[in-house]
């Protein structure tokens, strides 16, 4: 019988006595999960720990407000490339192919839509960090026009910026809406910005007010429809940079799942605060109901150390939980072959002593794939690190089931 170990010391020690639960992990070269102490209050659901009124309340109160078809909601997800489909498409460079549409975030907007409330993932806030001549295979909705790139880092991945031409960036996004959310920014130079809603007159967006190089939000209304969006650099210098962009039906309360994974993220590039559109700057100013952080894959492979991943994980959840509830996820299980599962399991209970010292919710996906292993060898892993089309709809449902807790 595999020796049960705890976590009691490391969590005592982080946060005092917090009855927090039994957060799942395995002993170091044994396949079977098993329980490392009882910090985290038993869950309506597998994996799902410490959901409560008192630290999802904000969460709560949208999905209510949603049912009660008073008005919208949105979730964000943190998440690395295998939040952003890497291994569940078609594929391409990393099977990227048609992955947009088979990401976890996508299938836990389509679990929770059909059985639990109105739901759905629909915006582009940012490339993932797909290669620019990629993008179009990856998420055919999207076009960039003649003189748009990827460009440094924005809130999910690089962003897009056009300083030399008026051609379109097109986005379609393939369901009816009369709402679309942007946020943009310009150079000192740049005079104006237009978006040509197809079948509406353009839109001259009023930039008189807006400071150069600030991050800012603009929503604009049309007829209740499917359209293409096109947004237009209308000045003769300066660039235009957008970051995102999401609409809705304004006639249909609906939570909305805003992906923000991003290849090759750790938890120091999602922690960068640097520009007003860097990533944690930008996740706070969307002020979404709630976050789920997903981070600690590429930061085991890249060894980053223990004592600067736990500083940044904790300042970036205290900095999202200034504006939304706050759900610690811990990352999915990689081949012992390319990270030994000693060195994985010491980065999830960092995860989990924050989740316990702050008393967060906290979802062990890490146990709930129960190894690399075991889950590739029943098809839920495309290589050593990426959940294939399978492990993409899993993860997406154990978020789903999550959320359903409440």
């Amino acid at each position: 019988m595999a020796e049960t170990r705890t976590l009691a010391s490391y969590l005592s020690s982080a946060a005092g006595e917090t009855a927090l639960g039994s957060a799942l992990l395995r002993p170091s070269g044994t396949s079977a999960a098993f329980p490392l102490a009882n910090h985290f209050a038993s869950s309506q659901a597998l994996s799902c720990y410490n959901f409560k009124p008192s630290n999802t309340r904000r969460l709560r109160r949208a999905i209510s407000q949603v049912q009660c078809g008073l008005g919208h909601a949105a979730i964000g997800i943190i998440d690395d490339s295998t939040g952003a489909g890497h291994g569940a498409g078609t594929g391409g460079k990393h099977f990227f192919d048609n992955a947009r549409a088979r990401t976890p975030a996508r299938r836990m907007a389509e679990f929770l839509d059909r059985n639990f409330v109105d739901a759905f993932e629909v915006g582009v806030f940012g490339s993932a960090n797909v290669d620019a001549n990629q993008l179009s295979a990856y998420d055919p909705r999207f076009e960039l026009g003649s003189g748009w790139v990827t460009y440094s880092a924005g809130p999910g991945g690089r962003y897009f910026r056009n300083a030399s031409t008026g051609e379109p960036l097109s986005f379609a996004p393939g369901m009816p809406f009369d709402t679309v959310e942007f946020w943009f920014a310009r150079d000192p130079e740049t005079a104006g910005l237009t978006v040509g809603i197809s079948g509406e007159p353009s839109i001259s967006v009023d930039l008189e007010d807006v400071p150069p190089g600030a991050l800012i939000g603009r929503t604009v209304k049309t007829t209740l429809g499917k359209h293409t969006i096109r947004f237009h650099r209308n000045s003769s210098s300066g660039a235009l940079r957008l970051f995102a962009v999401t609409v809705r039906n304004s006639t249909a309360p609906a939570l909305e799942i805003r992906n923000f994974s991003v290849a090759g993220a750790t938890i120091g590039s999602a922690s960068d605060d640097t520009r007003p559109w860097s990533p944690r700057n930008a996740h706070v100013a969307m002020a979404m109901d709630a976050y789920f952080v997903c981070l600690g894959i590429n930061d085991w492979i890249r060894n980053t150390p223990l004592a600067s991943f736990e500083r940044s994980y904790r300042a970036e959840v205290q900095a999202l939980r200034a504006v939304g509830d706050v759900i610690v996820v811990s990352p999915l299980p990689r081949a012992v072959v390319s990270t030994p599962a000693e060195a994985q399991e010491s980065y999830v209970r960092v995860v989990a002593g924050i989740a316990a010292e702050l008393d967060l919710p906290f979802i062990d996906l890490y146990s709930a794939f129960e190894t690399q292993e075991i889950a590739a060898a029943a098809g839920y892993y495309h290589d050593s690190t990426h959940p294939s089309l399978l492990g993409a709809a899993e993860k997406g449902r154990v978020f789903a089931r999550a959320v359903m807790t409440l």
